[in-house]
């Protein structure tokens, strides 16, 4: 009997597939209307039913993924803009308001990388400041209600819309995160009732069709082959601005059974093995750089020395963070 070892999620709806083209040979070779069954009772029809589970998983998983980057993306252009307004405000304040006691209360700016709590914060005192300042007496040459920047200028309505859009696309990414995050549990309790049943398919069979049977000499591996693990490799990731994307470069690996790389992501400053997906493959004779789209503010990345028997190794991860 084979040793269950643990699957990349990208490898699943490939095994199970194996397994029930394999499982069919066996029901079509057993009396007519008697299918094999494995451990709890499960028939092929079972299995069938598991595998759309997952694949309905996936798809709604990376749709909600999707949604997430697009709502981070928003969340960032939205952000950038009400940073460049808040800087204007304060230069602005600075300037007329120099020798009142105004312009020692404005806000700090967080930094670009800093939550967006932070900068949330930083806006509604701003727009506080915002309020005394148009009640008035004006300095001279600025007419109230105040207006910053060129024209037609931005008022403090304007100012309190753009802090509405941070709070609205602020919500949809942490919304599309839940939902991804929902998903992903969901996915792991469907993985691990199709782990029970992998893992009880070749004693059922076995059991069914003897030892002689080709069949049972012929059922898929889930685990990868005996063999060594190889070593992993150093990974470098920085942002690289006139591409856009994250760059990642790493040393070749030397092991002489190696298929391919392949990078893997999490989104966020930590690297979490539940969250990891796939995003590239790296043939063994590509230049060891890519170039990977990265749409959040930070993601996490992994290289992977995949080896021909299956067996793999990953790098320390590295934090790539794009410019907001």
């Amino acid at each position: 009997m084979h040793s269950m070892a643990t699957l990349a999620h990208d490898e699943y709806l490939q095994v199970v597939g194996d397994f029930l083209a394999h499982w069919a040979l066996v029901d079509a070779a057993l009396a007519p209307g008697v299918g094999l069954s494995v451990q709890g009772g499960i028939y092929r029809p079972g299995m069938i039913s598991l595998e759309a589970e997952l694949r309905g998983n996936r798809t709604a998983l990376r749709g909600k993924e999707q949604a997430g980057r697009i709502a981070s993306a928003d969340l960032g252009q939205k952000r950038a803009t009400l940073a460049r307004w808040l800087v204007i405000f304060n230069e602005t304040v600075r300037v007329w308001w120099r020798d009142r006691v105004e312009s020692g209360r404005l806000p700090s700016v967080p930094s670009e990388t800093a939550a967006v709590e932070h900068q949330m914060a930083a806006v509604r005192e701003a727009l506080a400041l915002w309020t005394r300042l148009n009640a008035g007496p004006p300095p001279g040459g600025v007419p109230l209600p105040l207006l910053i920047g060129p024209a037609p200028g931005l008022d403090r309505a304007g100012m309190a819309a753009l802090l509405a859009g941070v709070i609205t696309a602020r919500d949809a990414a942490e919304s599309a995160g839940w939902d991804a995050g929902l998903l992903r549990a969901e996915r792991e309790v469907t993985e691990a009732r199709l782990r029970a049943v992998l893992s009880s398919y070749d004693g059922a069979v076995f059991t069914r069709m003897g030892s002689t049977s080709p069949l049972a000499r012929t059922v898929p591996r889930y685990s990868p082959l005996p063999g060594h693990t190889p070593g992993a490799v150093a990974l470098a990731g920085a942002w690289e601005a006139e591409s856009n994307a994250a760059k990642l470069e790493w040393d070749a690996s030397t092991d002489p059974a190696l298929l391919h790389y392949e990078i893997r992501a999490c989104p966020g400053r930590t690297y979490g093995g539940k969250r990891e997906r796939v995003v590239q493959k790296v043939a063994i004779d590509a230049a060891r750089i890519a170039l990977v789209p990265q749409d959040r503010a930070a993601v996490s990345y992994k290289v992977y020395v995949v080896l021909r028997s299956g067996n793999e190794r990953g790098s320390k991860a590295a934090t790539v963070l794009r410019p907001q």
